[in-house]
This record gives C-alpha cells, sequence and structure tokens, in this order.
C-alpha cells in the first residue's frame, strides 16, 4: 500500500467532506437498523390480535417504519454526496497534475512509451484510483459502522442465534476475495487486450497514406479483426468468472436463512422466541450480506488501486531533460556564435547538428 499513501495529502485536503461522510454512514445505518425492531413488533402484534382489521399500535409502528426509511435514504443520499463527491474532486486534481506534467517532459520522454498507454494512465488508472478514494473507503467504513449496530441488537435479541448467523459471513468475504482476485487478474489481461487495440488503431490512422499507398488495407482490417475477438475472448472469460459472484452471494443468502429458520423456529417452539424475533432476523442477515460481500470487491479496488496509483507515480516521478532553475531575464550584448556544436538524437543515433 506504500504507493496509496502518496493520497494522504488528498485526503486531508478534503477532510471535511469526508468527516461529514462519515456522519451521515453513522445517520445512515442506525436508521436503516433501528426500523427493523418494528417490523418484529408488527409482526407480533397482529399474530396476538389475530385479527388483520384497524390497529392503532400496528399504524404507529408503520409510520416509524417509514419515517426511519425516509431518512436513512436521506442520510444516504448526502453520504455519497460528500464521499463520493471528495474522490470525484481528487480525481479532478490528479488528472490536471498529470496533464501538467504531460507538458513539462520532453520529446524524448513521450518516445519511450506508446501513445495508448499514456492515455490509459490518464483514463483507467485514473478511475481505479478514483474507485478506492470514494466507494473503497466508503463501503469499509460503512460496513464496520453497520456490523457493530447490528451486532448489539442482535445480541440484544438472543446470543446463539447471533453467532450461528454471522459465522457464515466471514467465509462469504473470504471466498469473495478468492472470486475477485481472479476477477482482477482477468480484468488486467482485458485491459491490456484494450490498449493493444488503442494502440494500433492509433498507429493505423497515423500511418493511413502508408496504408492507402502499399493497398493494405485488408491487412489491416484482418489484423483489426483479430485484436478484436481476442478482446471479445477475454471479455467473455472475465463475464463467466464474474456470474460466480452473483451465484455464491445466493447460495450464502440461502444457508443463512436455513440457519435462523431451523434454530428460530426450535426457541419458538420451545416459547424463548417469539415469531417477530425471527423476522427481524431475518432482515438483519439481510441488510449484513451485501456489505460483506463487497468486502471482497473492495479488496479487489484497493489493489488494482495499487498496481494504477504505482503506474500514474513512476509517470510523475519522471523528469524533463531540460530543467530551467533559473528564470531571470538579462539583456543580450554582443554577438552570438555557436563552435563545435552539435546534436545526436536519443532514439535514432542520427547526428542532426
Amino acid at each position: 500500500m506504500n504507493a496509496l499513501k502518496t493520497l494522504n495529502p488528498y485526503f486531508w485536503k478534503h477532510r471535511m467532506l469526508l468527516f461529514w461522510g462519515f456522519l451521515f454512514i453513522i445517520a445512515s445505518n442506525f436508521f436503516n437498523i433501528y426500523k427493523v425492531q418494528f417490523v418484529g413488533k408488527s409482526v407480533d402484534e397482529i399474530s396476538s390480535n389475530g385479527a388483520l382489521g384497524f390497529n392503532r399500535q400496528v399504524l404507529i409502528y408503520v409510520a416509524i417504519i417509514v419515517g426511519s426509511s425516509l431518512a436513512t435514504g436521506f442520510f444516504t443520499f448526502m453520504m455519497r454526496q460528500t464521499i463520493i463527491v471528495a474522490s470525484r474532486r481528487i480525481e479532478y486534481e490528479l488528472k490536471n497534475k498529470i496533464y501538467q506534467h504531460y507538458q513539462n517532459l520532453s520529446l524524448t520522454d513521450f518516445k519511450k512509451t506508446t501513445i495508448g498507454d499514456l492515455m490509459n494512465r490518464l483514463s483507467e488508472d485514473i478511475v481505479a484510483v478514483r474507485m478506492y478514494l470514494g466507494p473503497g473507503v466508503m463501503y469499509v467504513v460503512n460496513l464496520l459502522i453497520l456490523l457493530i449496530i447490528t451486532a448489539v441488537y442482535m445480541l440484544k435479541t438472543d446470543v446463539q442465534m447471533t453467532l450461528w448467523s454471522l459465522l457464515p459471513l466471514p467465509i462469504l468475504s473470504f471466498v469473495i476475495y478468492k472470486v475477485s482476485s481472479i476477477i482482477n487478474r482477468k480484468s488486467k489481461i482485458m485491459q491490456k487486450s484494450q490498449s493493444a487495440i488503442s494502440t494500433f488503431v492509433q498507429d493505423s490512422f497515423s500511418g493511413i497514406r502508408v496504408v492507402k499507398f502499399f493497398a493494405r488495407e485488408k491487412y489491416i482490417s484482418k489484423n483489426y479483426g483479430t485484436r478484436i475477438r481476442d478482446y471479445q475472448d477475454k471479455a467473455l472469460d472475465l463475464a463467466k468468472t464474474e456470474a460466480y459472484f452473483f451465484t455464491i452471494i445466493l447460495l450464502v443468502v440461502g444457508l443463512l436463512n436455513v440457519i435462523i429458520l431451523l434454530i428460530g423456529g426450535n426457541k419458538y417452539m420451545a416459547g424463548v422466541l417469539s415469531v417477530g424475533k425471527i423476522a427481524d432476523f431475518f432482515l438483519y442477515i439481510n441488510i449484513l450480506i451485501f456489505p460483506f460481500s463487497m468486502v471482497g470487491w473492495v479488496t479487489s479496488v484497493n489493489q488494482r488501486a495499487e498496481a494504477s496509483m504505482s503506474r500514474i507515480n513512476e509517470f510523475l516521478d519522471m523528469k524533463s531533460e531540460i530543467v530551467n532553475t533559473n528564470h531571470e531575464v538579462y539583456p543580450i550584448k554582443g554577438d552570438i556564435e555557436f563552435r563545435n556544436v552539435s546534436y545526436v538524437y536519443p532514439n535514432t543515433g542520427i547526428r542532426a547538428l
């Protein structure tokens, strides 16, 4: 994570936006969990009365649920308006910094790499870093706060069911992390194929007169089609791997529902838990599933951001061959004379003077 440490000054610069974003995360998660208990109370109220007519207490519970849902939506919106906006601002500042560095480099530096690679640093690499700055940070903080709040409510209800319900979630995160690592590796392969296409197209357009002069249109079209099919195969391979991601989540959700139904059913038969408390557990677990499933994705995002930031730092560390340290202007007096002056292009060895 050494490369990502260079982003710390940007975090500090936008610390107020991030601070308010973290407060909004706490508020949104609190109201999201707070409403769950009233769903269970509504179920118990209806079960105890045995009637489906007008019930004033149930209407109060419904009003609290609706109000909490509105508060959750509002604070979630504000959470994104602070953390995601901060990441967008940092992305804008990074792009300006890279573009400014482009202008300061000499022509020799641009001949050492392809145009497609340079463009990827401004597009793909910056996007990967921005995903770490925004969603990467937001989902990690969201999971930690949500887990703390949810665990408190679940432990107050039943300790045994809480432990059995939370046990598969770390396993889910680990499995998704492994799948995400495979997805990350195949995604990099696909990006390299995309860069090759961009470089090929750029070279073809820049040399279009040569292509026409030698009538090589069919050759260019054939090579372009080969690269496109290679990119298509890699994209489909990536899509097949990503399909396992959602399959694993559905499997774990079904497993957790079975655990809650089995343990909760036995406790209901023993008179320990009510139907409403069991319903609460179903909702708690469904709320926790998505944040835990994002752990593997966030880890993959951080890995991609680390690699991308390393490439960006490598580029920003490049020094121009010509560095003017003295910007003072002196009046010119006398004649200018050149003696024994020569210049050889670094990449060609051709003596120009």
